[in-house]
């Protein structure tokens, strides 16, 4: 699957790279969501300036999405 990724550091969204990972098994407890739609917004912006917190690894920008459970992992009941 593709993925957007922000390296540790980066100070723009400009410097997003786009990146072929694994596709994720969901653990105890978890879901996978095939997702539809997303948006970037105000938070991603603020990670980047380090006046959220200060992102010490790469990380996926996207703090709003939506789309449908595809994966269920063990002991979801809900």
């Amino acid at each position: 699957m593709k993925c957007w990724i922000v390296e540790a550091g980066a100070a723009s969204l400009d410097q997003m790279h786009l990146e072929e990972v694994a596709k994720p098994e969901p653990g105890v407890g978890e879901v996978r969501v095939k997702v539809h739609a997303v948006s970037l917004n105000r938070r991603d912006e603020l990670l980047l300036a380090g006046r959220f917190q200060k992102a010490a690894s790469a990380f996926v920008p996207v703090s709003d999405g939506a789309g449908e459970i595809d994966a269920v992992g063990p002991e979801v009941t809900a």
